[in-house]
């Protein structure tokens, strides 16, 4: 597979977390995208594993902004909204950076 494509995890998001991370080397692929909630909890351990283990590039991490509450919604939950933001930036940059 060319070294530019990015496969996410999106396209399999019916699937458990497992059973998409094994796709990643039957595809042969260098650059991977993951859902922001697969870096949660024990999935993120999951997704380091694999990582490393393919010699993997995490290229995006997609994550749900605000799906429950329209943008123009109070300033609290704008402002829980921006935390949650910058805790998954946070997390993806842990996983990036092993």
């Amino acid at each position: 597979m060319h070294p530019r494509i990015s496969v996410n995890n999106i396209c399999f998001m019916l699937e458990p977390l497992a059973t998409q991370l094994g796709y990643w080397p039957r595809l042969g692929v260098q650059r991977v995208s993951v859902l922001g909630p697969q870096l949660d909890g024990e999935g993120k351990a999951q997704v380091e594993a694999a990582l490393t283990a393919g010699g993997l590039q995490l290229e995006t991490v997609v994550h749900p902004f605000s799906s429950a509450h329209a943008l123009d919604s109070s300033t609290q939950v704008l402002a829980e909204a921006r935390e949650r933001l910058a805790a998954r930036i946070r997390s993806a940059q842990e996983v990036d950076r092993k």
